[in-house]
């Protein structure tokens, strides 16, 4: 069985470490991105394997550690793919 909307509603995501030059991606951001992912995994919305790749997020705010971005990367690879398998 693939990915599911529950599968992404109750993902955790760490924060990226204090320590890496990167800060990450945007919490705001990301967790936008995300409920469209789950609106499209219900088939309540037309986002695309394709709009996925695309996506682009900001670093956090200034003094703000955002989400790790491997793992946000991950999981994003993870979404393209079910909805690849799905417009199949």
């Amino acid at each position: 069985m693939g990915l599911t909307a529950a599968d992404v509603s109750n993902v955790v995501i760490r924060k990226s470490p204090r320590l890496l030059r990167s800060r990450g991606y945007d919490v705001d951001e990301v967790d936008s991105f995300l409920r469209l992912v789950v609106e499209a995994l219900d088939g309540h919305s037309r986002l695309t394997a394709r709009d996925v790749r695309r996506v682009a997020f900001r670093g956090p705010p200034t003094g703000r550690r955002g989400y790790h971005r491997d793992d946000v990367d991950g999981l994003l690879d993870l979404v393209e793919m079910a909805l690849r398998e799905r417009g199949r």
